[in-house]
């Protein structure tokens, strides 16, 4: 390789470079000023809306900007969204149960309101069995009261536990949830008052029987036995501190489902949703969003590299010969014939020949890399794009790649069939300038390790045909 042929390289490859720098350059300033896209689904009417900044706009995002899809409207204790965008796939899983209070003893187990409920002592040691019998029954009859009421009273705290769930998980959005919910803080109150109401009629009953050796009827203690089985139930099921638990779940997240989509390197990002029933028995039928939901890309440079067939067009290598003629003063014929051999001390007289060559084409394989705007539709065609600046590096025999630059158009929606044309800087082989002037003429043939040809790089028209990596 000559010095000559070094120093377009270094060139060629300077100016590409320069070019490459400038244009990611100009792109980064672009992205910029883009904004993310929203697009907004409607679980309930099934409806799709896009803002930027909130404005009303297409679904069409600027490369280098995020896609921000949100399910609005949607409860993500019945439903799970799977929402799978083009480069990211994301779940978004039901959250991880009801969400309970960290607490293991409730408000009743840290303090007893008095229960009211008290023992004649006096009468009840009193030596007279009149007032003794009146005043154990005039207790067991109190006794009897309180245990009916709270008997009544504490399966209401099951009650609106499974109700607070109920409308948790019939909410179509945060603020029906949210209306539905209203006086749920200050009845979970009563349910709590209720049950240390119980909690602590069932001890001082059992304080009394104890310290006194009361002996109670068996209709009282049928009721003692049957309070505490409903208190122990709140108490083992938790279900005070469920509420609680509960009620905090009332909250705008969990009733939104998103997925943020980034767009680097996406000519466009389809985005499907998947909704599956969790709780079946409380899923409904509800209007399905049309999938995929397709998001257009544009702005931004792209670099891709394609390879193919290309050809050049009047690119071809001098064509010589030597056409012999007789030399009378060659030795050894006496009668003027040739002397093919040259033998003896004469030299042999050669005609220098070239063939016309006509405008031809050579087909060669070689490499482009691309730099193209995202969404240049070439003159508004259907599928038909522009490919930008083109640099590239073709085959070549020994040591005679050629180097390109140009343009073309991109083919198809995945723009993966490009037609190219341009320059190309090809070597050629062309007659040393002593030898084309004497074209036709008698010259001494040269040497066999003579060469009478240089080769140069010329410009010349290409063009290609190529397939995108």
């Amino acid at each position: 390789m000559n010095r000559r042929h070094k120093t377009f390289e270094r060139k060629a490859f300077a100016a590409i470079l320069l070019l490459a720098l400038l244009i990611i350059s100009t792109s980064a300033v672009y992205g910029a000023a883009a904004k993310n896209l929203l697009i907004v689904y409607d679980f309930q009417t099934g409806t799709l809306k896009s803002t930027v900044n909130g404005k009303s706009a297409p679904f069409v995002v600027a490369q280098g900007n995020n896609i921000v899809f949100k399910i609005i409207n949607f409860n993500r204790f019945v439903y799970k969204a799977v929402i799978t965008g083009e480069l990211v796939d994301n779940f978004n899983t039901v959250p991880n149960g009801f969400k309970t209070s960290t607490s293991t003893t409730t408000e009743g187990e840290k303090y007893l309101l008095p229960s009211g409920l008290e023992l004649n002592a006096e009468a009840y040691n009193s030596s007279d069995p009149t007032k003794k019998d009146e005043a154990v029954n005039k207790y067991e009859k109190e006794a009897e009261e309180k245990l009916e009421q709270s008997i009544k009273n504490v399966p209401g705290i099951k009650k609106l536990r499974y109700e607070i769930e109920d409308t948790l998980l019939t909410a179509n959005n945060f603020e029906e949830a949210k209306d539905k919910s209203t006086g749920f803080i200050d009845k979970i109150a009563e349910c709590e008052k209720c049950y240390v109401t119980a909690n602590g009629l069932l001890l001082a009953i059992e304080t009394t029987k104890k310290n006194n050796n009361l002996p109670l009827s068996e209709k009282v203690e049928s009721k003692l036995a049957q309070l505490e089985n409903m208190v122990k139930e709140v108490k083992d099921k938790k279900y005070i501190e469920e509420m609680k638990g509960l009620l905090s779940n009332f909250k705008k997240d969990n009733f939104e489902a998103s997925l943020t989509i980034p767009t680097v390197d996406a000519d466009e990002v389809k985005i499907s949703v998947n909704i599956i029933p969790v709780d079946k028995t409380k899923a409904r039928a509800y209007p399905e969003v049309k999938n995929p939901v397709i998001v257009k890309v544009k702005g931004g440079w792209k670099i891709d590299f394609s390879t193919g067939v290309f050809f050049h067009v009047n690119a071809q290598d001098t064509t010589y010969w030597f056409d012999d003629i007789p030399d009378p003063n060659a030795a050894g014929n006496s009668n003027g014939d040739s002397n093919e051999n040259g033998n003896g001390n004469g030299t042999t007289r050669v005609i220098l020949r070239t063939k016309e060559n006509k405008k031809s084409i050579n087909p060669i394989i070689g490499a482009l890399m691309h730099i193209y705007p995202r969404r240049s539709r070439f003159l508004g065609l259907k599928d038909v794009y522009w490919a930008g600046f083109a640099f590239g590096l073709g085959t070549g025999e020994g040591d005679k790649p050629s180097y390109y630059l140009g343009t073309g158009v991109m083919l198809g929606s995945k723009k993966r069939f490009l037609i190219n044309a341009g320059v190309t800087a090809v070597k050629i082989e062309s007659l040393l300038p002593k030898y084309e002037e004497k074209l036709g003429q008698e010259i001494e043939q040269p040497a066999g390790d003579v060469s009478i040809v240089k080769a140069d790089y010329k410009l010349r028209f290409f063009m290609s045909i190529t397939y995108n990596l």
